[in-house]
This record gives structure tokens, C-alpha cells and sequence, in this order.
């Protein structure tokens, strides 16, 4: 797709040289106040704007400024201070391993076990498998996430639930700006951006093309990031708009392979391969639209999409050899209705949803066949998938300070194969059910709220999963969760606990040879406490019109993933995801001229290495500093040291069965990021 994104490039190059010049008191005009630009905002209100319905359950909004103030290579800088989400790259680049409450965390490659959106739009395909390389950093405004069952109104039936990463528009950044930034790794890259209005404010268009380029902090892990997000809206009346989206994406990443905890912890920047190719990259396109419509008492939304995502894994390892080239072609659309009626003397909400998605893929490539003298075979496999969520809800109002809901999902999903070299690989399968829902809040002050839920989730098994031949059920859980959130003057925080009864779970098995790994099911159960802090300290110790503002973070996570009396591993901990998980961050900001955060992160308490329980990770605690200095309301530099202490620590592993029967070393772990400056600028005009 190379020659697509630089055609687009080109366009949107000139789209800037062509828009209007703006004066300098526009951006001025749209640029947020210091107290946003030292950090980022995290929200827990009680009724949020800007998500399309709120659950009765846990939630979580991430504000980030329009100036960055941080280098934001991947998801793990942005999602680590929402509590319950994993974001961790063993590489440094853009495709992190991403979960929601340990679902699908055992996926080194590709994610699973949650609702990846844009703008609303689904990136996941419609599997259910997805990948994160397409989501630019630069380009998010705001992060939603929906933990579990509070995913529900989004169409996601997973076990995780869903995030929605939402971009700017003219509206939201309107001006243009050129950022630039360097640092460790022989990192460097740029971005520029533009947001317009009509005069009339009833069309905007925003874009910007970002291109970062990095060796990598570990030998045989150069990257390179092409990407580019467009959005144009028309506001018709003040009833109804329109909207269309363009993501493009282009993403070169050599891998630099698993060490031993040994080597790992010995030197990070060491690589398995330092001389031999391994690679995953991967070009997405995806193009959506959405139409929303509302009146006083109801409203409907339609939105449709299109993407392409070409991948190609070669691996040279003689005489274990091969290459996957697959591409992807997803379509699907969405539906959704809201009445508000009133009914027995209370005020009600009725809301129906449908999602459809639909995937078609090829593979083609080769694969080593586990015989002297290894042979390689050709790969030739044709894959469709679809999966359809309609979804019913209704929210009611039972009395002025209590909310209940209560409504179902029905899934249908289809998973076809047809292997060309292989038939008695081929299959046809197709899975249905339904999963319930309901939840009830209470507000036992204007700004206190608790409420407790109740959820069944459903997930059919994605093409991984079965495509070797595997019987493999669908997944199911029954979930419950209590929590309350609220404000209290400077303070705001949510605190919630849930568990979760999981029914033929997926489980990744990697053979002793730790070649690819195979997925069988089995029962598990997880539980977790998931708080979230902020303190404005500058409220409680001085005057809010003072100029310096003083901002306290605090993101706490303990998780507890078990399996359920399984007849090899018993009641062990499942591996990947950590026991403990903090994140504090403190920061501090001087009128509109100088910003200071200081971030603690760390994870402790037990990190199994295997299902068999048979060693644990230790605990390790990064500490980082950010600043920022604007000499006026259009030009910023910024410089960030990250892991300022220089900890060796292990950041993510493969997954291991049971590493005492490992062939050889168990090189699967992968180190973190040893200590790196980067620095950036950024300049509005």
C-alpha cells in the first residue's frame, strides 16, 4: 500500500498550501489552557459527555492536549493511567499488546479479547482479531474506555469490552501546526496538521501526517511509521451531521526476537537475531462515514465502513524459514436508535443497535515442515468471517436519583476456511447466543454515585484459534461489578470491583519447542480492584486563580487471573498479566509558559512466566520526567526522560506452557527501555 499513503500524503500537502492562511490570534483562540497542556485529564464524571450512552458501570475518558508534551511512540504512553488496561511493547514501536482486564493478553502478535474503535468505527476484524499498529498517537483527542460489560451499547460482546480512540476536528484544532521531534535510538520524526472552519462553522476538515522514523533500542529493531488521519464534517442544521474518516497507515518493523530472562535483565539492547531478517509489517487503509440525526426525544445514527490491511511476516531463520502475506478486506455498518418516552410515571430510554462486520482474507506464503531436511511448505489458505450483534437495551429512571438497565445481545457469528494445499482443513462453522445485561445506580449525593451491574459476555473463536484444526467452543463469562465514582471538591476519583466466572476460557499452549502456539479452552475465573485518583492541589492550598496549577494522578489495578480447577494446571495464576499495577503521576504547570510532570510506574506482587506457575517476573518501578516551555501561544518545546533510573525489567514475555520442559533456552521474554531523551518542538501558523 506504499504507493496509496504517499499519494494521500501528496494530497494532503497541498490541501495545506491551498487553505486558507490563518492569523496568528485563530490558533491562539483555539489553544487549550495550561492546566490541559501539563498533562493528561482523566474523567470519571457521572453523566459524560462525548460517549454515545453512558453505562451504569465503569468508565473511564482521557483528554489529551493539543499540545503533546511527551513522545508518544505507542498506546502504552497513552492508556497508563486508566486502571484494568495492559499496554506494553517489547519492541518500542506501535503495535503494543493491548488488554482490558487480562482478555487476550496472551497474544504476542495481534490482539484479541476486545473492541478496538476509531471515531466509533470498529478496527477489529470482524474475527474479532486486531491489530494496533494504525493508531496513531499524534492524532488522538480523546480515549474512552469501556471495561467488561460496560462495553455493551458499543456492540461489543467480548469479555474486555471495548476502547474508542477518538481524533480532532476542525472544530477541536483548528490552525495548523508543525511539530518535530529526536532523541535516543536515532529516533527522529515530524508531523504537520491542519484544522479548518467555515466561516459559516457548518463544515471543518482536520488532517495530519505524521512520519517517525527510530533504530529501536534494541540491535535488529529499526521502525518506521507513515500515517495519515483526515476528517471532514458537515454540520446540515443544528439536527443533523455528517461526517467521513481516512486512516492510512504504513508500518515497517524489524523484530529483534525473544532472549532468556538472563540475557534480558544482562543487556536490553541485545537481540536473538542481529544479523537476520525477521519483519512484521503492515499497511492499513480504512475509510468510514457517519450520519446522525436527532430530534428532541430521540435519535439515530448510521455509520458504514471499508478497510484493506496488507500483512507480511517473513521469518529467516534457517532451516526454519517462512513468510505469511496475508491481506484483509473488512466491510460492515452500524445502526442505532434512542427514544426517550415516559411511561408509569417514569422517564425512559430505549436503544437498539446493529453491528454488522464482515472479513475476507488470503494467505499465501510458506512454512518449514518439521522433518530433516525441513522441507518448506506452501501456504495457500482462503479465509471469511462474519459477526452480527444486534443489541436491545432500555434505561430507566426509577426515581430522580436511581437508574436501572437492563437489555440483551444476540450474536451470530461465521468462521469459513478453505485451504487449497490442505481440504481436510477446511471448515465451516457458524455460532449464536445471547448475552444478557442489567445494572443499577444510585446517587447518593449530587456528585456520588454507586452501582453495581450484572453481564454475560460471548465470544466466538477467531481464525487462529481453529484454523489448525482445533475444536475450540466459544468463550463465555457471567460478570459481576460494584463500584462508585464522584467529585468532592478539588478530588475526583472511581473505585470499582469485579469477578468474573469464565466458561471454556482461550488459553494460548506453546510446545516445548516453542514454535507457534496452539489455543485450547478451559474454565478460569479473574477478579481485580481497578481506582482511579486526580487531585488539584493548587484548589486545596491556594486560590484556583493562582498561576501555578498542581495536578495528582493516581491509577491503582490489582488482578487476580486464575484457572478454575483444570486437570493439569489446577488453580494457577495465568501468566502475562501482572498482580499489581500503579501509575502516579504529579504535575505542575506556571500560568502558559512552563509545564513540569514527574510519572511513577511499575508493576509488583506475582507474574507467573508460565501456566505451570513454575518461576515469576520480578517487580520492577520506572520513574520519568516530562517538561514543557512555551515562549508564546504558538511555539513549544518539550523534552522527556524516560526510565530515568536506568531499571532493567522485563516488559512482556510469550507465553509458556510450562518452562521447566522448554527444548533448549526459553528465550520469550522481551526487556524493557533502557533510559532515553527525546526532545520536540512545535510550531502553530
Amino acid at each position: 500500500m506504499s504507493k496509496p499513503i504517499y499519494l494521500l500524503s501528496l494530497a494532503f500537502i497541498s490541501s495545506i498550501s491551498a487553505s486558507e492562511t490563518r492569523p496568528p490570534q485563530a490558533v491562539e483562540s483555539t489553544s487549550r489552557p495550561m492546566e490541559q497542556l501539563a498533562d493528561t485529564e482523566v474523567n470519571a464524571p457521572l453523566f459524560l459527555e462525548g460517549a454515545d450512552l453512558v453505562p451504569v458501570g465503569s468508565i473511564q475518558l482521557i483528554e489529551l492536549p493539543s499540545i503533546r508534551t511527551a513522545y508518544q511512540a505507542n498506546l502504552d504512553n497513552v492508556l497508563n493511567l486508566i486502571p484494568g488496561v495492559f499496554a506494553q511493547s517489547g519492541e518500542g514501536g506501535r503495535q503494543s499488546r493491548l488488554s482490558i482486564r487480562g482478555s487476550g493478553l496472551q497474544n504476542r502478535f495481534g490482539g484479541a479479547g476486545l473492541q478496538i474503535r476509531y471515531n466509533g468505527l470498529p478496527l477489529n476484524r470482524a474475527d474479532g482479531s486486531f491489530e494496533t499498529q494504525a493508531i496513531d498517537p499524534a492524532a488522538i483527542e480523546q480515549v474512552i474506555a469501556y471495561p467488561g460489560g460496560n462495553a455493551f451499547h458499543t456492540g461489543a460482546a467480548q469479555l474486555g469490552g471495548a476502547i474508542d480512540f477518538k481524533s480532532p476536528t476542525g472544530h477541536t484544532r483548528e490552525g495548523n501546526r508543525l511539530r518535530v521531534n529526536g532523541g535516543s535510538w536515532q529516533t527522529y520524526g515530524a508531523s504537520l496538521e491542519s484544522g479548518y472552519v467555515s466561516s459559516e462553522k457548518t463544515v471543518d476538515t482536520y488532517a495530519i501526517l505524521n512520519a517517525q522514523w527510530s533504530d529501536g533500542f534494541r540491535k535488529n529493531s529499526e521502525r518506521r511509521d507513515l500515517t495519515l488521519n483526515t476528517t471532514i464534517g458537515w454540520q446540515h442544521d443544528e439536527r443533523r451531521e455528517t461526517r467521513l474518516f481516512l486512516l492510512a497507515s504504513e508500518g515497517r518493523l524489524e523484530l529483534p526476537g525473544g532472549l532468556t530472562r538472563a540475557e534480558a535483565q544482562a543487556d536490553p539492547r541485545a537481540s536473538l537475531q542481529p544479523t537476520i531478517e525477521w519483519r512484521r509489517d503492515i499497511d492499513d487503509l480504512l475509510f468510514g462515514g457517519q450520519h446522525s440525526v436527532e430530534n428532541e426525544d430521540a435519535r439515530f445514527s448510521f455509520s458504514a465502513f471499508a478497510g484493506r490491511t496488507e500483512f507480511d511476516h517473513p521469518v529467516n531463520n534457517p532451516p526454519f524459514n517462512f513468510r505469511f502475506d496475508d491481506v484483509y478486506r473488512n466491510y460492515g455498518f452500524q445502526l442505532s436508535a434512542e427514544r426517550d418516552y415516559a411511561l408509569g410515571g417514569m422517564e425512559h430510554r430505549l436503544r437498539l443497535g446493529l453491528n454488522f462486520a464482515y472479513t475476507e482474507s488470503k494467505r499465501r506464503g510458506t512454512q518449514p515442515v518439521f522433518t530433516f531436511p525441513f522441507p518448506r511448505a506452501d501456504i495457500r489458505t482462503d479465509q471469511r468471517a462474519s459477526q452480527t450483534v444486534f443489541s436491545i437495551s432500555q434505561l430507566t429512571e426509577l426515581s430522580a436519583n436511581t437508574r436501572l438497565e437492563y437489555g440483551t445481545q444476540l450474536i451470530d457469528a461465521t468462521r469459513h476456511q478453505t485451504n487449497r494445499v490442505d481440504p481436510t482443513q477446511d471448515f465451516d462453522e457458524r455460532y449464536r447466543d445471547w448475552a444478557p445485561r442489567i445494572g443499577l445506580s444510585h446517587q447518593l449525593a449530587p456528585e456520588l454515585e454507586v452501582y453495581a451491574n450484572y453481564t454475560l459476555s460471548y465470544e466466538a473463536p477467531r481464525f487462529g484459534s481453529i484454523a489448525s484444526g482445533n475444536n475450540i467452543r466459544p468463550q463465555r463469562a457471567r460478570t459481576i461489578e460494584v463500584g462508585t465514582r464522584g467529585e468532592a471538591g478539588a478530588h475526583r476519583w472511581q473505585l470499582g470491583y469485579y469477578r468474573s466466572e469464565i466458561k471454556d476460557r482461550f488459553i494460548f499452549v506453546t510446545p516445548p519447542t516453542l514454535t507457534v502456539a496452539q489455543i485450547e479452552n478451559t474454565d478460569a475465573h479473574q477478579q481485580g480492584i481497578e481506582i482511579s485518583t486526580q487531585s488539584d492541589l493548587n484548589k486545596i492550598f491556594s486560590s484556583p486563580s493562582d498561576a501555578w496549577q498542581v495536578r495528582w494522578q493516581n491509577v491503582f489495578t490489582w488482578t487476580e487471573n486464575r484457572f478454575a480447577n483444570d486437570p493439569v494446571r489446577g488453580n494457577n495464576r495465568l501468566p502475562i498479566v501482572p498482580e499489581f499495577s500503579y501509575s502516579s503521576r504529579l504535575s505542575f504547570a506556571f500560568e502558559e509558559r512552563f509545564s513540569f510532570e514527574a510519572t511513577l510506574q511499575g508493576v509488583f506482587g506475582s507474574r507467573p512466566i508460565d501456566n505451570a506457575n513454575t518461576a515469576e517476573l520480578p517487580s520492577y518501578t520506572l520513574l520519568h520526567f516530562g517538561a514543557n516551555y512555551a515562549f508564546n501561544e504558538r511555539f513549544h518545546i518539550y523534552a522527556e526522560l524516560r526510565n530515568v533510573l536506568d531499571r532493567r525489567y522485563i516488559a512482556t514475555q510469550a507465553l509458556v506452557d510450562d518452562a521447566t520442559l522448554v527444548l533448549g533456552p526459553n528465550r520469550s521474554f522481551s526487556p524493557g527501555e533502557p533510559r532515553a531523551l527525546y526532545l520536540g518542538a512545535s510550531l502553530g501558523f
